[in-house]
């Protein structure tokens, strides 16, 4: 993800526990070339989001079953790309 989103991005990961905190930051710090900077969280997305003072209008939820493909045009509207994963 950190490659995939290049150097001038942040990526957030959130919700994680303590443990996972630990092993990804490790992970992470590790990789080496023009890569998104990053910030590792326990707390939960909306939290986050709440805490940086960011406005739920400036986030777009990315959906596989969408519509519509994210276009370029995209990022004028929105300043954050949420992905998400869910593990059962």
């Amino acid at each position: 993800m950190k490659m995939l989103a290049g150097a001038s991005a942040r990526v957030l990961f959130t919700n994680l526990s303590q443990r996972s905190c630990a092993s990804l930051r490790e992970n992470l710090t590790s990789l080496s070339g023009p890569v998104a900077s990053h910030g590792v969280y326990t707390q939960s997305i909306l939290e986050m989001l709440k805490n940086q003072e960011i406005s739920l209008s400036q986030v777009c939820l990315l959906d596989p079953k969408a519509q519509r493909k994210l276009e370029p045009e995209d990022g004028l509207e929105f300043e954050w790309f949420l992905f998400g994963a869910r593990l059962s």
